[in-house]
């Protein structure tokens, strides 16, 4: 089964969204804070349905890149480690 994917992204020139399965979430005023509450929302998910998730930041030419993966990655994150 594919791990359901939460990506952060910009929403306008100030502001961040969450985006799983097609539904928004936010905005957020920060990255950081949509990172924060995406890696919660994808932590809390795998513990309840057991299927694997990642969260991913949209780079500004719109590839992603992986910010954390449950069952990998830990929970909390570390603030001070960088990817």
């Amino acid at each position: 089964m594919p791990r359901t994917r939460y990506v952060v992204e910009p929403l306008g020139s100030a502001k961040w969204k969450i985006t799983v399965e097609k539904q928004e979430h936010g905005p957020y005023v920060s990255r950081e804070e949509a990172l924060a509450a995406a890696i919660d929302a994808a932590h809390k998910e795998a513990r309840r349905h057991k299927d694997g998730t990642q969260v991913f930041s949209k780079c500004a030419d719109g590839k992603l890149h992986r910010e954390w993966t449950s069952g990998e990655d830990p929970y909390p994150p570390d603030p001070l480690k960088s990817k």
